[in-house]
């Protein structure tokens, strides 16, 4: 999900700081302007992303002006979170080196879902992002919290 945020970057002067390692090819299209930071560290094949040490020492020299985090889940009751212990500490890092806006980024099939590991309680968010198939009982439910939810259209013909 945090792929499609990076492919709709269009302004310059962006960096962009990332353990999701679906993102580097795609920056070879992506605009001018952008500075790409990835972090390394263990490659997590399933979710495409790097974790562990390396990774926590790259987040740890950054302050960024706003975060879009993708989860396995959100629910009412238990927050943002994620399947991968490692993920989630990453997250929860970059989450709290964040000074600006924190956006989860999520298709509407992980909400109301909840993984083993938090990534982050609802009061920790200012933007929850999705897909417009999200059904009118959950988003009314949505709109009675303290972020925004921002509805997202899908574009099929993007590349997957």
């Amino acid at each position: 999900t945090t792929l499609e945020v990076f492919r709709h970057i269009t302004a310059g002067g962006v960096t962009v700081v990332t353990n999701n390692m679906a993102i580097p090819p795609a920056f070879d299209d992506g605009p001018d302007g952008v500075t790409l930071i990835v972090i390394g560290g263990h490659y997590r094949s399933r979710t495409h992303s790097a974790v562990g040490p390396g990774a926590d020492d790259v987040v740890n020299c950054f302050n960024a002006s706003r975060a879009f985090v993708g989860a396995d889940g959100v629910s009412l009751l238990h927050g943002a979170t994620t399947t991968a212990p490692e993920e989630a500490d990453i997250a929860r890092k970059m989450i709290a080196r964040t000074r600006g806006e924190v956006s989860i980024v999520v298709d509407h099939s992980k909400l109301g879902q909840v993984a083993d590991c938090i990534v982050a309680d609802l009061d920790a968010i200012d933007r929850l992002i999705v897909d417009e198939a999200l059904n009118a009982e959950y988003r009314s439910r949505l709109d009675e919290q303290r972020f925004s939810v921002e509805i997202v259209t899908v574009d099929n013909a993007a590349p997957s």
